[in-house]
């Protein structure tokens, strides 16, 4: 049976910020999830509390998550707002769109914010919280991924909780009751499902210095209309964006590319033979830019993996996770 031992809160907020920092991630970013993870599991919901820091650290680590950026308002009116995360990590873009509902809610009677291109947000409670101790009503919702079949039905398409018990929570009993690698086993598929949506490209070259994530959706526009995929469009895109790189290097830094449907990802698969016949000039660019081995694949992920900083990073999750928390 697992061991339980207190841990003082100061020294769990320092341990998922030096996690985050290690793969990268903003020192304020890695602030903020590390205050929602222990107000989640100060609150009993161990299920998104340190628990999900492996997650949060494998989004950012294979670039998935944008370790920084900032979120912007695409469009607002005194009362409402729709917001771009950007593709940073959930919890800072949440407290953002949180803050500025609030502020709209103070001055006109009410505030509704919405947002596009996030990530995993943790509990939604903890920005409710935010609303009540400023004497406010909050709410915050979210969806995710299709994880379940409907009734009679052959694909899945619901994106909302349909079970009597969070999967969260699910997950948290499991590793108690059972070794930490079975239970990473009985869940991985689910957790991995995201990544089904995502295609890797490399070898374009950026078209400005400060590309926005538009820009890059754009270029991926002009990628599949080159190979064929003309039935792709920016309706198919939820995110796009260049993983930054760690090193100098003359390469074009990869695109990753999150579609909404799965469908539209695997039409531009199925023409990916066709990205070996293309030029510069058929993707907008300059006849002498250079292509550099210009391909497109799905992204892998991995558990395990070398260095002083993965090491870190999985011996101390593997030694936290098991513990009850605070």
């Amino acid at each position: 049976m697992a061991s339980f031992k207190l841990v003082n809160i100061e020294e769990v907020s320092k341990f998922v910020q030096r996690c985050m920092c290690c793969v990268g991630t903003n020192p304020e970013h890695a602030r903020q999830l590390a205050e929602l993870l222990v107000a989640a599991d100060c609150r009993g919901h161990f299920s998104h509390g340190l628990n999900r820091l492996e997650m949060y650290v494998r989004d950012v680590k294979e670039g998935t998550t944008l370790p920084d950026g900032q979120p912007i308002i695409d469009k607002e009116t005194v009362s409402t707002a729709l917001v771009n995360a950007n593709n940073i990590l959930g919890p800072v873009s949440s407290n953002f769109c949180m803050d500025l509902a609030m502020k709209k809610a103070k001055e006109t009677g009410v505030g509704w914010v919405t947002c596009h291109g996030a990530n995993h947000f943790g509990i939604a409670g903890y920005y409710s919280m935010k609303a009540a101790k400023q004497g406010l009503i909050g709410m915050a919702m979210t969806n995710t991924f299709p994880l379940m079949v409907p009734t009679r039905a052959k694909t899945k398409t619901l994106d909302m909780a349909t079970t009597s018990a969070a999967l969260g929570k699910a997950e948290y009993k499991i590793a108690v009751i059972r070794d930490r690698h079975e239970a990473i086993e009985s869940t991985n598929s689910i957790e991995q499902y995201s990544y089904n949506y995502n295609v890797k490209i490399f070898g374009i070259p950026q078209t400005r210095e400060n590309e926005t994530s538009a820009d890059t959706a754009d270029i991926c526009i002009q990628l599949f209309s080159s190979i064929g995929a003309t039935n792709v469009t920016l309706q198919d895109i939820d995110i796009a964006h260049r993983i930054p790189s760690r090193r100098q290097s003359d390469r074009p830094n990869p695109i990753i590319c999150k579609f909404t449907r799965r469908l539209a990802k695997a039409t531009v698969m199925s023409r990916k033979k066709e990205t070996r016949k293309l030029t510069a000039a058929d993707l907008g660019f300059d006849r002498r830019t250079r292509l550099q081995n210009l391909n497109a694949s799905k992204p892998t992920t991995t558990t395990t993996s070398g260095g002083v900083e993965n090491k870190f990073i999985n011996e101390n999750i593997n030694s936290y996770s098991r513990k009850k928390k605070i």
